[in-house]
């Protein structure tokens, strides 16, 4: 896990929280919900460069580090002259002070670093439904551009025969390469262009595709390896080798040099047992391997009735519990995408108590979840305040107070109300 810092960064005066397994961040617009969201991804995104780097030098150029931040995220004119930033996992610690223009940077224990799958899923993402030949589009490389990308990674493992069934709700997708389209089958509509679908599924289509894919399919299934992928990976390969016997050896340039540079290292260290090259073997997975997901995602909720809210936020836990190390940070405006949690942490704190026959009847459970693992907050004038008890299960006076200001004027107004019978 990680812990984070921001101050002074577009509506955000100061936050410091530890990112759990889960984290929901609930709050208006505009409040500042997705900012952290994306400078939490973006630090998790510079953790995992600098370590495949094996070097800060990338971020030690002057303005690197924020003008990346600001052009992925599209967060212009949102640093302030006293904004920082401060980020600490296991495996690096750095802090960016915008008076200074450079981070500090620092390994806390770089062999500690296994590579994941960093995925920011933006509330824009019916943009691949709406727009007409989207891949024609010319976008800068921004976070929609990347989620674009991987959409059309994504899509293509989707076919007529393995197409993917979206919740509970009767509908399926599949990608028709001959076509280059994405075609939806409704339970009693007959087939559509996943264009000419209602804006829930447009939402929806998209999120739960991605999910799938990128919390079991690329896990699941060898990934196709370009040429590209190929020496990058000989060449971390290389590094690591280097690295782990800490001795001066020639430049590996392809695979056969990889398995030279390989017998050599090991003709230096004639006193290691072949058992004593696994923790070798395992460190150079940890750096070409991707072991776990981190996903981002804003506002699942999107033109989403109330009980497909309640089933995404289910199948959104289910898909993150597969992995122990997949993580989540997602931010809301729906108290319904709460009461769903709510739901999810209580039935693991009933689990011993209630029969099986009952629990398994119930929709959310096989979406139970330890709560020490979820984090939700509230948002209000730039600022975190956690909303959970002391059993972390969201708290029963957070959704009076919501209800009440929702119901008040309602009352004020029954007073004045003349039943004609």
């Amino acid at each position: 896990m990680a812990h984070l810092i921001i101050r002074n960064i577009g509506p955000i005066k100061e936050v410091d929280i530890e990112l759990n397994k889960v984290n929901v961040i609930m709050g208006p617009q505009s409040s500042g919900k997705s900012t952290i969201n994306k400078i939490a991804c973006y630090c998790s995104w510079v953790e995992k460069k600098v370590s495949l780097d094996k070097s800060f030098d990338f971020f030690l150029k002057d303005k690197t580090f924020i003008t990346e931040l600001v052009r992925f995220h599209k967060l212009k004119g949102y640093i302030k002259s006293d904004s920082s930033i401060e980020y600490e996992s296991k495996v690096v610690k750095f802090t960016y002070d915008h008076n200074l223009g450079i981070p500090e940077m620092e390994w806390k224990d770089s062999n500690a670093f296994k590579r994941a799958k960093i995925s920011y899923i933006p509330s824009e993402r019916n943009i691949v439904a709406v727009v007409p030949n989207w891949m024609e589009v010319k976008l800068v490389d921004n976070n929609t551009r990347s989620f674009m990308v991987d959409w059309s990674a994504a899509r293509k493992s989707y076919t007529i025969v393995n197409p993917l069934n979206v919740l509970n709700l009767g509908v399926k997708y599949y990608y028709d390469e001959s076509s280059d389209k994405d075609f939806v089958i409704l339970e009693n509509q007959g087939k559509l262009e996943l264009t000419d679908t209602s804006s829930g599924l447009q939402s929806i289509i998209p999120l739960v595709l991605l999910l799938d894919y990128l919390t079991i399919w690329i896990y699941s299934n060898e990934m196709p390896s370009s040429v590209e992928d190929i020496r990058k990976k000989e060449i971390m390969i290389n590094t690591v080798i280097k690295d782990y016997f800490n001795i001066n050896m020639p430049e590996a340039k392809d695979s056969s040099d990889i398995e030279k540079l390989f017998f050599f290292a090991v003709s230096k260290h004639k006193d290691i047992s072949s058992s004593g090259f696994e923790p070798l073997i395992e460190r150079i997975e940890n750096y070409f391997k991707n072991h776990w997901t981190n996903l981002f995602i804003e506002e699942p909720e999107q033109n989403l009735f109330p009980s497909s809210q309640r089933d995404l936020m289910y199948y959104l836990l289910q898909t993150i519990k597969i992995n122990e190390d997949h993580r989540l940070l997602l931010t809301t405006h729906s108290p319904y995408i709460l009461y769903a949690l709510n739901n999810c942490m209580m039935g693991y704190l009933v689990k011993d108590n209630i029969p099986d026959d009952e629990a398994k009847k119930l929709i959310c459970y096989p979406a139970w979840i330890d709560p020490q693992l979820v984090s939700v907050w509230e948002i209000e004038d730039g600022r975190l305040r956690n909303i959970q008890d002391k059993d972390n299960i969201v708290s029963e006076n957070y959704f009076d107070q919501k209800m009440t200001e929702l119901t008040n004027e309602y009352y004020q107004m029954l007073n004045y109300y003349e039943d004609e019978e």
